[in-house]
């Protein structure tokens, strides 16, 4: 019987690199529920961009494993996702009633809560990581940190964008169709990615 033995270190590292695999799946269980919202509040342009964010996430979680299991040679169940309920607190599941103005504000303050949040978890366990010595993890999960910040600057400038218009639902309207196109491009080039990858692997190449 093969018997495998893991340092302290690498331990360390299958730990915190399921910490953050663990917050995938719930963020992408945020984003498909921030997307059901906005469609419920006839927003589509929002609706796909959390769309989108939720099929990107689901890839960083896959390549996240990949790289746990190839360096560490290891890895760790995922926890259940913790609850990302958006639609019932500011909707009460109703399609009327309820004051969509603020349902879209408070959306967005809960995404820009949700990136901080995750911001602020990812960057400790990096510098953990990095104080452990596993470098290789730590650069790793430095790239993840960079497209939470980048997303996270994206959100905040939205907000200050639509606190400078009053949340003016008429204005926000107007920008849904060209929002929807926008991410609807990004979901096809992330599809074509995908496409790409599932090819060259089927064919002897080596996951990314």
């Amino acid at each position: 019987m093969l018997s495998v033995r893991f340092s302290q270190g690498i331990t360390m590292s299958v730990d915190a690199l399921a910490k953050i695999s663990d917050r995938y799946q719930t963020a992408v269980f945020f984003h498909l529920e921030a997307a059901a919202l906005f469609r419920l509040l006839a927003m589509p342009g929002y609706a796909v961009l959390h769309e989108y964010q939720a099929i990107d996430e689901s890839d960083t979680a896959r390549r996240l494993k990949a790289f746990t299991i190839g360096h560490c040679q290891a890895v760790k169940p995922d926890m259940p996702p913790e609850e990302s309920n958006l639609i019932e607190p500011l909707t009460g599941g109703k399609r009327g009633g309820f004051d969509v103005m603020e349902a879209v504000k408070e959306a967005w303050i809960a995404y820009e809560k949700w990136e901080s949040d995750t911001l602020a978890l990812y960057s400790k366990i990096a510098l953990d990581l990095l104080d452990s010595g596993d470098v290789a993890a730590y650069e790793f999960v430095s790239c993840i940190v960079k497209d939470v910040s980048s997303e996270l600057a994206g959100v905040r400038d939205t907000i200050t964008a639509l606190d400078g218009i009053g949340w003016d639902l008429p204005t926000i309207a107007q920008e849904q169709k060209e929002l929807a196109e926008l991410y609807e491009g990004k979901i096809k080039k992330l599809h074509k990615e995908y496409k790409n990858y599932h090819h060259h692997n089927s064919r002897g190449g080596n996951a990314e």
